[in-house]
């Protein structure tokens, strides 16, 4: 062990260890790092409404919006940056919202709204932003609507309140949160999560025992603000030195050695294939650069399909397009393979004769060629 882990590895192994237990803890989203999820909470007093409206952003699309809301470009989401995508996202929410008492519509207004980042997966962060929308209801039989993303997959969440002076009845949601305002989703509904986007109750005006209607824009907001980074993500906050850049590599090359002890990327059936076909060193040798620049060129060549696809549709519609395009990619080149072998092994029982022969040998017997393993290469 000491001859594969020398001092300097072990060196290398116990820093990035450190790192890793020194970043401050962070969770993936429950609900996958693609979604975005909403709620409202709509509460009723006499003869006021108020829509407690919640938008909770997953990695990659917090991670997408983080360039509409750094304005200047500085990496930095300033608290002037942030309050001023938080004003535009929600007074774009508000017009995607519906509410009517007997079909006639009611006027919203904005009356407050706060955005944060919270710690995520892989240094990345979620966004969660919390908008209060306001406005006058009369009794009768309220209809509300939210249509805002139709087609994003994400928790959809709307509940439905009374307090002093009001009462509401025959309602289509109930009046407590089930993932407590998108702060804690159920684990049975992580798989199927709610899909409820409107809601319709009666709602009376008139004297009533309960508890007073909330300030709309009072209390706390369930936000807080993920670090810059953590981890190994902390390490680009260093200057960019020689020593740096050198280090770095270092790292990434040991961790990649480490990778590649362990299973996975058929380097098993490889390792039987050069053994099988009695390879040398050299042979060995070439397969190895060969398969790490096709796993690397693969990696960036989809991660660069990815980043542009993913300004043009939603990312979570991307990427099993990405995979059915991967897997067609491996069968045409596996067909394509297994046909020349095919075509191979006709040609080689052609050249034989059926029976036992007693003529001498005077030619010598083949022995595996660069070709061979140059068919390897591409099988890898």
């Amino acid at each position: 062990m000491r001859r594969l882990l020398p001092p300097v590895a072990l060196l290398l192994i116990a820093f990035g260890v450190l790192q890793v237990a020194s970043a401050p803890p962070a969770m993936a989203h429950p609900l996958g790092n693609f979604t975005v999820n909403r709620y409202s909470g709509i509460e009723v007093s006499g003869g006021a409404v108020a829509i407690r409206y919640v938008l909770d952003m997953a990695e990659i699309p917090a991670f997408q919006e983080r360039s509409a809301i750094d304005t200047d470009g500085d990496e930095i989401l300033s608290a002037a940056e942030r309050g001023f995508w938080a004003d535009r996202e929600a007074r774009l929410i508000l017009s995607g919202l519906g509410l009517s008492v007997d079909d006639r519509p009611v006027d919203l207004s904005l009356a407050c709204r706060e955005m944060g980042l919270r710690p995520g997966q892989g240094g990345l962060s979620t966004l969660r932003m919390e908008a209060v929308y306001t406005g006058r209801l009369p009794a009768g039989r309220v209809r509300y609507v939210d249509a805002n993303d139709p087609d994003r997959l994400g928790w959809r969440e709307v509940t439905v309140r009374a307090f002093e002076n009001a009462s509401v009845s025959d309602s289509s949601v109930p009046s407590t949160s089930t993932s407590r305002e998108l702060l804690r989703y159920p684990d049975d509904l992580l798989q199927s999560p709610l899909d409820v986007r409107e809601a319709t109750f009666s709602f009376a005006e008139g004297r009533t025992s309960g508890r007073p209607a909330p300030e709309p824009c009072g209390g706390e907001a369930a936000l807080a603000e993920a670090p810059t980074a953590g981890g190994f993500a902390a390490l680009v906050t260093w200057k960019l030195t020689p020593a740096v850049l050198l280090f770095s590599l270092l790292v990434a090359f040991l961790f990649g050695a480490l990778h590649a002890l362990g299973p996975g990327h058929g380097k098993t059936i490889m390792a039987a294939y050069l053994v099988g076909a009695g390879a040398r060193l050299r042979h060995a040798v070439s397969v190895g650069i060969a398969v790490s620049l096709m796993h690397t060129a693969s990696v960036l060549g989809l991660g660069l399909i990815a980043l542009f696809a993913s300004r043009l549709f939603p990312a979570e519609a991307v990427y099993p397009w990405l995979g059915l395009l991967t897997g067609a990619v491996v069968l045409g080149l596996g067909s394509f393979l297994l046909a020349g072998r095919l075509r191979a092994r006709r040609a080689e029982g052609g050249a034989r004769s059926d029976g036992p022969h007693s003529h001498p040998h005077p030619h010598p017997h083949p022995q595996p060629s660069d070709d061979a393993v140059e068919t390897g290469e591409a099988a890898a």
